[in-house]
């Protein structure tokens, strides 16, 4: 076996920091943010999945070793880092390089795998980027380093769409958890309650937390009493004063709902304060925003419920990065993707959830009986990436969304997945 060689441009290691931020990720796309049959869309996005390599001992002594599948892959994430290039991107270039040269590693040599990764880099760029984000493939014999003509890159590129016979193994992790995300955004699975008396300072009068979104995407809270008879529209001027925003017509009032991961519903105008219900603690929360931001502030909308970007920006960015780690990482490789993305969902959950796991655990059963995925494999993926996760951030700078495992972390991970780690 020879070790792989990269003949690159690139000086950018992008190991030491995370790229492609949840803003700029498109999901709205997807299949499930219209149909309503969450186990239908499931059983269809598994079809156009790539296939698990259950025996990974097929990879040593190979050209595509585990050590040559890490400079390749890692290759990757610097080349769409570089490029300004999309987490879905990168994903879809990994998995369709994997499958590739898994599948020819006994007919081409190590000096071919980066061409064949280039190559599927291209092909999935043209399959996930706009046509101003997709890089030429002058930028794409030029990375690297004229190792390869153009005429390789292409009929490398022709090579593969051959030998997956013009049908792409398409779906990603990012779809999958794209899916899942709609899954939990689901009215079903929000807790009101009635007001609560300490939200009450008197009889004409309700206590309301306002959302306000700093700098670094953390939450900051503020309360204001508000006149329990007026209309939401009445105390919009109020709203903008707490909140630092002008007033203007194209604001959207939301209610918000949840512990660590806010769902937001579209409040009316012309509804009085006190006919606000509560949420599962008994509390208002409100959130304003732009209606001209609209489109690239919503995630996923469901049953009337709001996943919004902006408000749940860390935990997507999180989620992001847990991402990026199960594609590098081969032991990945052993389990479905739609079982890995539920491990990283459920890592996810755990990293940002405060002492409270009920709403979480909910969540997460609910994806495992409605998909009927295993809720043993998917915890032992979120255990294994718990692990690569606390290295990654050790050599990481800090970030409000790469949050440290608590001591119980495994503890937690057990009573969500209801399964117990050995």
């Amino acid at each position: 076996m020879t070790d792989l060689y990269i003949r690159t441009t690139l000086t950018l290691d992008s190991s030491k920091q995370h790229f492609g931020p949840p803003d700029a990720i498109d999901y709205r796309s997807h299949p499930g943010s219209r149909a309503r049959d969450d186990l239908t869309i499931f059983e269809s996005m598994k079809s156009t999945e790539a296939d698990p390599i259950e025996d990974l001992s097929v990879m040593k002594a190979s050209i595509y070793s585990y050590k040559n599948r890490r400079i390749i892959t890692q290759w990757l994430r610097d080349v769409c880092a570089a490029f300004h290039l999309k987490s879905t991107t990168l994903c879809l270039s990994i998995q369709l390089t994997d499958a590739y040269l898994l599948g020819n590693m006994r007919t081409i040599g190590v000096d071919s795998c980066q061409l064949a990764a280039v190559a599927c880099l291209w092909v999935a760029a043209k399959f996930e980027e706009v046509d101003t984000d997709l890089p030429g493939i002058s930028k794409i014999v030029g990375v690297c380093d004229g190792a390869y003509s153009a005429d390789q890159v292409l009929d490398m590129e022709e090579s593969i769409l051959h030998f997956f016979k013009w049908c792409l193994p398409h779906t990603t992790i990012v779809n999958h958890l794209y899916l899942q995300i709609h899954m939990i955004s689901n009215a079903s699975l929000v807790v009101w309650k009635e007001v609560s008396e300490k939200c009450k300072p008197d009889a004409n009068s309700l206590l309301v937390k306002l959302l306000r979104i700093d700098q670094n995407h953390q939450w900051v809270w503020s309360s204001i009493a508000l006149n329990a008879e007026a209309t939401v529209k009445e105390v919009l001027p109020q709203l903008c004063m707490v909140d630092r925003i002008p007033l203007t017509s194209s604001l959207e009032v939301y209610q918000l709902f949840g512990v660590d991961f806010l769902l937001a519903q579209r409040v009316k105008l012309n509804m009085k304060i006190n006919e606000l219900p509560g949420d599962g603690n008994g509390e208002v929360r409100l959130y304003l925003s732009l209606t001209t931001s609209q489109m690239a502030s919503i995630f996923v909308e469901n049953d009337g419920y709001i996943f919004l970007r902006l408000v749940n920006y860390n935990f997507l960015d999180l989620c992001n990065f847990l991402m990026q780690n199960i594609v590098l990482h081969v032991e990945f490789l052993r389990l479905r993707s739609h079982v890995n993305t539920l491990g990283v969902l459920g890592l996810a959950l755990c990293l940002s959830s405060s002492s409270e796991l009920k709403e979480k655990k909910t969540a997460i059963q609910h994806i495992v009986k409605t998909l009927k995925i295993s809720p043993t494999r998917a915890l032992a993926a979120a255990d294994l990436l718990c692990t690569k996760y606390i290295d990654m951030i050790a050599s990481l700078p800090p970030s409000p969304s790469l949050l440290a495992p608590s001591d119980d972390i495994r503890k937690r991970l057990s009573f969500c997945f209801d399964r117990q780690l050995p």
